[in-house]
């Protein structure tokens, strides 16, 4: 309880990095400014006891995962109008996300929008918030990518018959 509808306001602003969940938008978190920065404070009790029961099934989930992003990358290189991010040959992914570069990407999205298949940029560079933007800097890798970048579906509840649904789809062009 706060003493007042500004404050209650301001905390819930920034209980999530600063970011306002109840405006409207069409990218979860991409195209709201950040004016203040905030904090991510979710986890309770309840969270965390779920949290440790869930862990049981951690293995289970991240290998799913992975066998989604490896189907991703054997059914995905070479076709036309994408391009594969990169993994070095050390590194084991857990594919949380699946990031493709893509030629297009509001056709891109508009395309996988009409197959059914929610695609997503998840993440904007943080400094184009208010509360950021006297620390950008020139990151040419991160800009070289910034209009083409795209993930696409790969979590655990991503079917066998799902993923290669989204492959036909991508492979049909846009």
């Amino acid at each position: 309880m706060l003493p007042d509808i500004e404050q209650y306001k301001r905390a819930r602003l920034l209980r999530w990095y600063g970011i306002d969940r109840d405006t409207e938008r069409t990218d979860m978190r991409c195209e709201i400014d950040v004016d203040e920065w905030g904090f991510k404070f979710h986890m309770n009790d309840v969270n965390a006891a779920i949290g440790m029961k869930n862990l049981e099934d951690a293995n289970v989930v991240i290998n799913k995962h992975k066998e989604n992003g490896a189907y991703y990358n054997e059914n995905l290189k070479n076709v036309d109008g994408i391009e594969l991010i990169e993994v070095h040959h050390l590194a084991d992914p857990a594919y949380w996300l699946y990031t493709i570069k893509v030629e297009d990407r509001p056709q891109f999205i508009k395309h996988m929008n009409a197959c059914e298949i929610m695609v997503s940029r998840v993440h904007e560079r943080n400094d184009t918030h208010s509360c950021v933007i006297p620390y950008r800097r020139i990151l040419p890798g991160l800009d070289s990518i910034m209009d083409k970048y795209i993930c696409i579906p790969v979590g655990w509840w991503v079917t066998n018959k799902d993923r290669k649904h989204i492959v036909d789809c991508i492979k049909k062009g846009w």
